[in-house]
């Protein structure tokens, strides 16, 4: 007897990196499923949503990139200025420390500006709403969702159209006297 055929998932997104270290969220797409990868250290869960199942996706702008911009930029100020003070004033160690923490500051707010606004998006079922933190940029976001509404989609019009052409009755309970 051989074993049933695996089914074949495409990853939509990967890491999620968490401040105190590495957890890994990994989103995969399969032809009747989603399957959400949890890792952490050694640890690993999986959570798996039927197609059909699911009710709707939610996507919401935040303003954590913002925030991350804003203090990068004021950072990269201060130091930009007291490397100048420190500069007309000969102390030449200040010089150097000022001017690093300034090209740091700085190649964090490019990248945080090159990456794109955050978001926060949730998958909905009946019974759970589930956090998707791998999905935490809008542009990524927007794209991994048209492709999940597709999926979603396409399996939940096939249970319409098995539900439409059940004959009445078939699913109701019988009762005998």
């Amino acid at each position: 007897m051989t074993p049933p055929p695996m089914e074949k998932y495409e990853c939509l997104s990967g890491i999620y990196w968490a401040p105190l270290g590495p957890i890994v969220q990994e989103l995969w797409l399969g032809e009747t499923d989603i399957l959400l990868r949890l890792r952490q250290g050694y640890a690993e869960r999986l959570k798996r949503f039927a197609l059909k199942d699911v009710h709707c996706l939610t996507f919401t702008g935040t303003t954590t990139g913002s925030v991350i911009s804003l203090i990068s930029a004021l950072a990269c100020l201060t130091f930009v200025g007291l490397f100048l003070i420190a500069r007309s004033a000969d102390a030449e160690d200040s010089v150097y420390l000022t001017g690093v923490g300034a090209l740091i500051s700085a190649m964090i707010l490019t990248v945080n500006v090159a990456l794109g606004p955050t978001c926060r998006c949730h998958l909905h079922t009946a019974t759970h709403a589930q956090r998707l933190t791998c999905l935490s940029r809008s542009r990524r976001a927007r794209r991994v969702l048209h492709t999940l509404a597709r999926a979603i989609d396409a399996a939940q019009s096939e249970r319409t159209q098995e539900q439409t052409t059940a004959t009445p009755g078939d699913n109701q309970p019988k009762f005998s006297p």
